[in-house]
């Protein structure tokens, strides 16, 4: 149960991604209105099935789709 939830959050995030571009996993969540640890969550999940990658940027942690 608590896979399939997570599984849909991934593909809004996804969708985030897809229209937005790169951005922060602050961004994420004032986007989606889910904490901040559930977004970490998401954002692990898909990290694990190579959907996203992380990037720095002046000290600050980025996020991007992987095409």
């Amino acid at each position: 149960m608590l896979k399939e939830i997570i599984e849909t959050d991934a593909i809004l995030i996804k969708e985030i991604l897809f229209g937005e571009g790169i951005v922060s996993a602050e961004y994420i969540q004032k986007k989606t209105n889910y904490r901040g640890a559930y977004v970490h969550l998401v954002l692990g999940w898909l990290y694990k099935e190579n959907g996203i990658s992380f990037l720095e940027r002046d000290e600050d942690l980025y996020i991007q789709l992987n095409l």
